[in-house]
């Protein structure tokens, strides 16, 4: 699932520690190099040689003949300012909060962000292009990037340019604290880095253009993220962490992405997304919700290598519907502390994302629906609250004919027909009567609405929108809460009691995406002969149609006996054992069958006799149908079809000869369990050809 505030907070805590390790004051930028390059002392395009250099040099000269400030003129500018501890910071580099956990940028007012804003767009503006490495983003040369490293930039701070501006972004933001990060049909420059970036909250680049290598080398991501439909010359997120959701959905990689390392947090969405290059998934942590990687990969197209080497031998659902146009690295099942056979900890891990999966989607739909109950609720008890404020400031008046508050007229309404209005467009949960002298009647309301007509979907305000004082701290107005409340408690367990339906419901849903996955990883495992796993995926595939709703019986039976007889065509020694079981089965009904008629031999010869039918009839497929097997065996006594299987027994026929020849009836019986049994005998005896098969195919 996705981190949880004290997960996140620890995130951002250990994030803090580092940036403040590397000091971003003023005086800490004067130990930094000007440009960010592959060697110590990369000075920028405008002969900067110092970070602190970059931030005193005015964007408003010229670039052939730049001027650089000096402390007097920061000071003036207000561009500097000075911490509790006495030391000097600039602008874009002040902290949230100061090392004493005074309050810093986060206190800042909107003018003091926009502000800063502006400074930071003038910058980037006057940023030059600069050749790169591709690898690693280091200048080959001077560097004209915007420096921006260590920035600290809140809410609203500033806005990247779009597409339509055509002024793509070219920055170093290694190390920036980036809040509610949009860039929607940003253009981002070749050679704009996100290093070590922390993007607060929810971060945007919808739509986005990378016209370089996409640098997020372990940024974080402590919000839901979205680089839905983004373009990427390549993408490089290497160890970065996103503790909210990742939507990469329908992007586009034109060359290598490479995802070594990467933790997912939340769900994990690449749906629909192209990989012209290379795919490099190594040692990625999946979500830990099974129901969070389903679909990851939904359509996605493979169009060069792709490898998920060290992340497991899981997340099967993860390939529903991908297409792989190169050979897919994949992990081979091992085995754990529980279960030391690799196939049977891969079977537990296959079982545990089914459950799990249909579990955690349940789970969601639950406290989404909770959510808006709740949210309904506190929007009644504000109302509640309100309506009692007013009374207690006499904001309700009476007129003269409505109802006496006096204490003998509580809970009593002497004539509900002479007060029409009293529950005019009420929301009425009973159908309540008052007494009038000494008989009941029903409650006088014009356009109230009783409970039956009520919208069950939200949690209902039962007074009437015309308060009377009454209504709201009275009798009836206790009544009204106790109504409202119990109403309130009453969808909660209704959304409780609705769970297990909507796992059995989700747990179908999840089946369907582990078959169709299991399907397509099945075939690619296929593609390279690689027979072991071919056949686990194909055994998953199985299983996973066997849970869904709605299967007719006879498939799922059937499952079941092709899983016990043959481990899905892997087992070699089971089908032999129910070949066995087989002939003992029908052996023992031949002779029961005997018995039934009279049949007179020893119990001993009529036992062979029996299991010589039955290993007749499994050998010989379909060879108990005819007669002469029975006469012959017969006539090989010395008797003739008329002898009866009653004479005594040393005279007695054969038992295939009796069960034959006793009476039509008998005789058909017998060849139907012949023909069963022969059918049942080349089922197993196939399975068992298959498995000897697989096993001489597996190198």
């Amino acid at each position: 699932m996705a981190a949880s505030e004290q997960e996140k907070a620890a995130q951002e805590a250990a994030w803090w520690a580092e940036w403040r390790a590397l000091d971003f004051s003023w005086p800490g930028l004067q130990k930094k190099s000007a440009g960010w390059g592959d060697a110590e002392g990369s000075t920028g395009a405008r002969g900067e040689y110092r970070l602190q250099d970059y931030w005193r040099w005015d964007p408003g000269s010229p670039d052939d003949a730049p001027r650089f400030r000096n402390d007097e003129e920061m000071l003036a500018a207000g561009e500097l300012v000075k911490s509790p501890d006495g030391a000097y910071w600039h602008l874009a580099h002040v902290p949230m909060t100061w090392a004493d956990g005074s309050p810093a940028k986060s206190a800042w007012t909107t003018t003091q962000r926009i502000r800063l804003s502006a400074i930071l767009r003038l910058r980037i503006d006057k940023s030059i292009h600069t050749e790169v490495d591709y690898r690693t983003g280091w200048s080959r040369g001077k560097d004209g990037r915007a420096q921006l490293r260590g920035v600290v930039l809140g809410a609203d701070c500033w806005t990247l340019p779009r597409t339509s501006d055509m002024a793509p972004l070219l920055a170093v933001l290694h190390h920036a604290w980036l809040e509610n990060f949009f860039a929607t049909r940003a253009v981002i420059g070749a050679g704009t880095t996100f290093r070590f970036a922390y993007f607060k909250d929810n971060t945007t680049f919808y739509n986005a253009v990378f016209r370089g290598i996409a640098y997020f080398h372990r940024a974080t991501f402590s919000g839901n993220t979205d680089f839905s439909f983004a373009s990427f010359f390549a993408g490089a997120f290497v160890g970065s962490i996103f503790l909210g959701d990742a939507r990469f959905y329908g992007a586009l990689f034109l060359d290598t992405a490479d995802f070594q390392d990467a933790e997912f947090r939340g769900r994990l969405s690449f749906g629909g997304a192209s990989f012209e290059g290379a795919a490099v998934f190594f040692r990625i942590k999946w979500p830990e919700r099974p129901h969070h990687w389903h679909s990851a990969f939904n359509a996605a197209r493979f169009k060069d290598f792709v490898s998920f080497r060290g992340s497991g031998f899981k997340a099967f659902a993860a390939f529903d519907g991908a297409q792989f146009y190169r050979p897919l690295q994949f992990d081979a099942p091992v085995g754990t502390s529980k279960y030391s056979d690799p196939e049977r900890a891969a079977t537990a891990v296959f079982w545990h994302e089914l459950k799990e999966a249909a579990k955690g989607e349940a789970e969601e739909w639950a406290e989404a629906e909770r959510q808006k109950v709740r949210a309904a609720y506190d929007q009644l008890l504000q109302q509640r609250a309100e309506a009692k404020t007013k009374v207690g400031e006499g904001g309700y008046s009476a007129p003269s004919d409505d109802l006496p508050l006096t204490e003998q007229s509580k809970g009593v309404i002497p004539d509900a027909l002479h007060h029409p209005l009293v529950a005019d467009d009420a929301v009425l949960v009973i159908d309540p009567k008052w007494r009038r002298g000494d008989m009941d009647t029903v409650f006088a309301q014009h356009h109230a609405m009783p409970q039956r007509a009520r919208d069950d979907t939200k949690v209902e305000a039962l007074r009437p929108r015309k308060r009377h004082p009454w209504f709201v701290t009275g009798f009836l107005g206790m009544l009204a809460d106790w109504q409202e409340d119990q109403g309130y408690k009453s969808k909660l367990a209704a959304i409780d009691a609705q769970i297990p339906a909507k796992r059995r419901e989700f747990k179908t849903i999840r089946a369907r995406q582990i078959e169709r996955g299991c399907r397509v990883l099945k075939q690619e495992m296929a593609k390279q002969t690689n027979k072991t796993r071919e056949h686990l995926l194909f055994k998953f595939e199985l299983l996973a149609r066997r849970g869904q709703l709605g299967l007719i019986s006879g498939e799922r039976y059937a499952s079941y006996a092709y899983e016990w007889v043959a481990d899905f065509g892997a087992a070699i020694l089971r089908p032999v054992l129910a070949t066995v079981l087989l002939m003992i089965v029908f052996a023992g009904s031949f002779w029961c069958l005997g018995v039934s008629v009279g049949y007179r031999a020893p119990v001993a010869t009529a036992l062979w006799e029996a299991a010589d039918l039955s290993l007749s009839s499994t050998f010989r497929p379909f060879q108990a149908v005819e007669d002469q097997a029975g006469k012959e065996l017969g006539t090989q006594q010395g008797l003739t079809d008329n002898q009866s299987c009653l004479d005594s027994e040393d005279e007695s026929p054969s038992l295939a000869y009796c069960l034959q020849n006793h009476s039509p009836g008998l005789r058909f019986g017998v060849r139907t369990l012949a023909v069963v049994q022969s059918l049942f005998a080349i089922v197993f005896l196939f399975l068992f050809a298959l498995a000897v098969r697989r096993r001489f195919q597996i190198s």
